[in-house]
């Protein structure tokens, strides 16, 4: 014979319910938490990127020979804070992938096979060329009777800073040229902070 429900068993159910629909709404909670910090974080590096990807700077045929110098010096210097600026937004986009839009995502990784290529195509030759020098000078020292070990770490953490910073000038360079097509990304991140941002408001303000 089947049992008929008691109230305490609805009583009992109900509860049930109730704690399913809690955890639910306060794993939720945390996520759009989540959304907001990492949006956040998105739209203020994209509005520093931004700034940057404008520089005012005279004809280079009309220059005189210190003001292309200094040009050099202020775009390499460009080319670091482009580098850097990019590379928080790339590693904010890639450990938050679970939390950003799907347009976000699928654009962002149409950006990122597109800059690898470019990357890759754009810096082989300095690489190899680098890399063969690296390898000829320690071979030389290596086999050099007197062992100039310390000369040749020394050596090998100055050109590890020299190669640092031509990598940022490379990424740098890099990423005005293809600025249209990371544009794709960055009004991605606007347009939907944007739709955070009138969310927010509608549901809590």
């Amino acid at each position: 014979m089947r049992a008929v429900p008691t109230l305490l068993d609805a009583a009992k159910n109900l509860s049930q319910s109730h704690c399913i629909v809690f955890i639910l709404n306060s794993l939720y909670q945390k996520l759009f938490d989540r959304k907001i910090a990492v949006y956040d974080e998105l739209l203020s590096l994209t509005i520093t990127f931004e700034k940057l990807t404008h520089p005012k700077f005279p004809n280079w045929n009309e220059m005189t020979t210190e003001s292309k110098i200094g040009h050099w010096f202020l775009m390499s210097g460009l080319y670091t804070e482009l580098s850097t600026t990019y590379l928080a937004i790339d590693k904010s986009i890639s450990k938050n992938i679970t939390v950003i839009s799907p347009d976000l995502s699928e654009k962002f990784l149409i950006w990122l096979v597109h800059y690898r290529t470019e990357f890759d195509l754009y810096n082989k030759e300095n690489l190899d060329k680098t890399l063969n020098i690296m390898g000829e000078a320690f071979l030389s020292q290596a086999t050099n009777n007197n062992g100039q070990i310390k000369n040749l770490l020394a050596e090998s953490e100055k050109n590890s800073y020299k190669e640092k910073t031509g990598l940022q000038n490379i990424q740098g360079n890099l990423l005005l040229k293809n600025i249209d097509q990371l544009n794709e990304v960055l009004e991605q991140i606007k347009i939907d902070s944007l739709q955070l941002n009138k969310k927010i408001n509608h549901t809590y303000l």
